[in-house]
């Protein structure tokens, strides 16, 4: 948790040194639906998408009536579910010994919460009232906190495991269940770029409403422990927000 002064004062640090230009500075709030649209390469496990949600805070710097720079201050919530459900297995010291009802299933649902720093070029195209706008950016991700809620559960039958060697495991049922806070498991940070296209809308001269999509593509992957399979972090966030005018030269 001692991360999140760190990236509060580096925010703030980084509002000063924009105020400090000559342009016009917006600042404002920000949040939406995130969904998430995992890329699995793991032939084991299914992988369920679960809706999570963004909030936070911006500043925008215009360069010019086109162009400006935004950085982004977000709490992000990431939810999803790995289902695996694996029939005969190889339990022996023999490999070539199958015990055809022996079984491995589980169902474990994760919930993370991230700092999200992106950091993106907009282009603006103004037209009286309305503002037509599309971004592309990186962004880096720091794990706050991860919760695990679920089982696994492993079953050794024992007519099956009647001709098979294993001097560490009985015939039976064994199960683990998870619930809480967990450690080890989600990476601890995640990187990677954006895309992004919105509208906004000016009801005076220095507030606009904003409404956006945006594509958040991870290259970190999502576990920590590099046994476990190799998938990256894909989200598309429905983006609404408050824009306000507070510097201009």
């Amino acid at each position: 948790m001692k991360r999140i002064p760190l990236v509060a004062v580096l925010f703030l640090l980084t509002t000063h040194l924009v105020q400090a230009q000559r342009g016009t500075v917006w600042a404002g709030l920000t949040g939406g639906y995130l969904n998430g649209d995992i890329a699995n390469s793991s032939l084991l496990s299914d992988f369920v998408d679960k809706p999570g949600f963004q909030s936070g805070a911006l500043v925008r710097y215009g360069l010019s009536d086109e162009f400006s720079i935004q950085l982004e201050l977000l709490y992000e919530q990431r939810n999803f579910a790995t289902n695996t459900n694996l029939m005969g297995l190889r339990p022996g010291t023999d490999f070539r010994q199958v015990c055809w009802d022996c079984y491995f299933r589980s169902n474990v649902a994760y919930k993370s919460d991230f700092i999200l720093l992106p950091f993106s070029g907009n282009y603006e195209m103004r037209r009286k009232r309305f503002v037509v706008h599309a971004q592309a950016g990186l962004f880096y991700a720091l794990l706050m906190a991860n919760y695990l809620d679920g089982f696994e559960e492993l079953y050794l039958d024992p007519a099956g495991m009647s001709s098979i060697t294993n001097p560490y495991m009985e015939p039976g049922l064994y199960r683990t269940v998870f619930s809480g806070l967990s450690t080890n498991v989600i990476n601890t940070y995640d990187a990677g770029f954006l895309l992004g296209v919105g509208l906004s809308y000016a009801i005076s001269e220095k507030t606009e409403l904003m409404l956006g999509g945006r594509t958040q593509i991870g290259f970190a992957g999502i576990y920590e422990n590099p046994n476990m399979p190799v998938v990256n972090y894909k989200g598309y966030v429905f983006r609404f927000g408050l824009l306000r005018k507070i510097y201009q030269r």
